[in-house]
This record gives structure tokens, C-alpha cells and sequence, in this order.
């Protein structure tokens, strides 16, 4: 396709950038072939190649950088090859800026939470396009600390991060709508923060939802001198299309839109005792991510069969 050639151009500038003082590119590439299909679906031996690279330049203060795909298949399903990602970042010991595709979190994920899973390939249901699963953002990320205070901010236009590239042609976009938001958060002794952030979200569409949340940590341990034993607390609520003062009687009826999440660590030596509680009310906003209160372990047994968070509706505790 024609976007392939500026994705090759691209790549050998910024290894030709690289031969100057002071400048590295690094990178890394996705390769996966299969051959086989869907129990009795034919042709048995269809094949798939898909291919996945990814480029950085680092020079100083100034980053560039830069994801190729592609997917090719014996049926011809969907077939792509596109830069799907894009960025150039600037940072100094303060200040990051950074502009292009972006991955990025308020609180806990309550209002927002951008990811990747790297090196994971899905094949989009029932249309055999295979693509690397991203919920990023295209836009802007600013964030800055001075002393005790760090704050954020993000603009763009938000990806879910389940439909495959190669479906943009038959109108399947993988970005909608526009997102606006950030934090501020202050650092306080004993390991302590206090915040608040917001969010506002189109959609898509022509009327925009606003979210506020507002949280705290503490290490009361840590507060009173103790270092033997550590005591972290962390307390965080979000409210949707509410004043201030719903938000401050901690207002969680049915006509609110809510998330609440609380956390307590306890932590002696190696052994540690941690209690979450989560409550969450028509709050699955598409591009956020609360905690599930469901622990990835590395036993296969016990991740057998994974949680899928429903914010709509979602409440219970944790205790580990």
C-alpha cells in the first residue's frame, strides 16, 4: 500500500540520524506466521503473516519514534501495511512533552488508562484481520512536577484498542471522538499524595460527558516513624455528570455514574496482607480502567479463566 513507503523512508532517516554524536535508535520487530484455520472452516491450511516493527531515535532531551504494521493472508482478508503509531517527545528533569500517539493514566484508571500489551497479537472476530491490541491516544501529553506537586494534561482522540487497522478502509476507525483532561497531585510526608483529576469525553458524538475524581494515599506507619512495618492506604472516587458536592457526600446512588476504590497494604518483611474494595456504577467509559480486584498471577491455574471488568455494574472486595 502507499502508506508502506513513507514508513521505509522514515526508518532509514532515523537510522542515518543515528551516526551523529550522541544519538542511538534502537528497535524491535514482531514476525508470526500461522497455518491452519477454525475447526471445520475451509481451506484447512490457510496462512497468515503478520509483522509488527517498531523504531526509536534518542538524542539529549528529544525522542522520535515510530510502529509499522502489516498483515498479509492466503484469503486476503483485510490485508494491511501502515505506520500505525507515531510520536516525538521532549523531556528534561521537570517537564515531558510529548506529541504523537501516547500512553497515559489519572488516578488509579478510574477516569483514564492508556496500554499496550506488548507482543500480544489478536485476530479480530469473525473478519481474520490480525493486529497488535494498543488503547492509546493521538494527540498531546504534558507533565510537569515542581518540588512536592506533579500535574498532567492529555488531549486527542482516544483508541479502544479492538479493531484492527486494516478495517479503516471499510469505515471501522480506529480512533473516535475527542478526550481532555489531567491531574494535580501533591506529595506530603509519610508517603503521602492528595489529588484530584478530570476528564471530559465526546464520544464520538455531539454531547460531551464530564468526570471529576478525587484521591488520597498515606503510609500511617511511615507517617508515625515506623519502618519495619509498612501501612499504605489508597482511597479514590470518581463521579460523572455531578456538581461538588455530590461528589463530597460521596453520593453513589443508582442516578449517579460512579467508581469508588479502596486499598490497604500491610507489609511485614517478605510477607505482606493487602484488602481492596471496589463499587463501580455505569462507569465503563471505554478508554478508563479501574482495578478488577482480580490478581494476574503467574499460577496457570488460577488465571485459568481471566476477569473481564463491567464497570457498568461491579462491586466486591479483595482480601490476599
Amino acid at each position: 500500500m502507499s502508506r508502506s513507503r513513507p514508513a521505509l523512508a522514515l526508518a532509514a532517516l532515523l537510522v542515518a540520524a543515528a551516526g551523529s554524536a550522541g544519538a542511538q535508535v534502537s528497535g524491535t520487530n514482531i514476525l508470526e506466521f500461522q497455518n491452519g484455520n477454525i475447526p471445520f472452516t475451509l481451506p484447512e491450511n490457510r496462512w497468515d503473516l503478520y509483522e509488527q516493527l517498531n523504531l526509536e531515535y534518542r538524542r539529549e532531551k528529544l525522542q522520535l519514534g515510530l510502529r509499522f504494521e502489516s498483515d498479509r493472508s492466503s484469503d486476503d482478508s483485510y490485508p494491511y501495511d501502515l505506520v500505525t503509531q507515531r510520536f516525538a517527545a521532549w523531556s528534561t528533569d521537570d517537564l515531558r512533552f510529548r506529541v504523537g500517539n501516547f500512553y497515559s493514566i489519572l488516578g488509579r484508571g478510574l477516569l483514564h488508562r492508556s496500554f499496550e500489551l506488548p507482543g500480544v497479537v489478536l485476530d479480530q472476530p469473525g473478519l481474520r484481520s490480525r493486529y497488535a491490541p494498543s488503547r492509546d491516544v493521538d494527540g498531546a501529553l504534558v507533565e510537569a512536577r515542581h518540588g512536592r506537586v506533579a500535574a498532567l494534561a492529555l488531549a486527542g482522540s482516544a483508541n479502544v484498542g479492538n479493531t484492527s487497522p486494516g478495517l479503516e478502509p471499510v469505515g471501522l476507525e480506529r480512533y473516535s471522538g475527542e478526550i481532555l483532561g489531567g491531574q494535580v497531585a501533591v506529595e506530603f510526608a509519610g508517603g503521602g499524595q492528595v489529588g484530584a483529576g478530570y476528564l471530559r469525553d465526546t464520544g464520538g458524538g455531539a454531547t460531551s460527558r464530564e468526570y471529576g475524581t478525587g484521591f488520597a494515599a498515606i503510609d500511617l506507619l511511615q507517617l508515625a516513624g515506623v519502618s519495619a512495618v509498612s501501612l499504605p492506604v489508597y482511597l479514590e472516587q470518581a463521579i460523572g455528570q455531578a456538581d461538588f458536592g455530590d461528589w463530597w457526600r460521596f453520593d453513589t446512588g443508582e442516578g449517579t455514574p460512579h467508581a469508588l476504590y479502596a486499598a490497604a497494604n500491610l507489609i511485614v518483611g517478605g510477607w505482606a496482607l493487602s484488602a481492596e474494595w471496589k463499587d463501580y456504577h455505569r462507569f465503563r467509559l471505554g478508554t478508563n480502567d479501574p482495578p478488577s480486584l482480580v490478581r494476574e498471577q503467574s499460577w496457570p491455574l488460577l488465571n485459568r479463566a481471566t476477569h473481564v471488568l463491567d464497570a457498568d455494574t461491579e462491586q466486591g472486595f479483595q482480601l490476599e
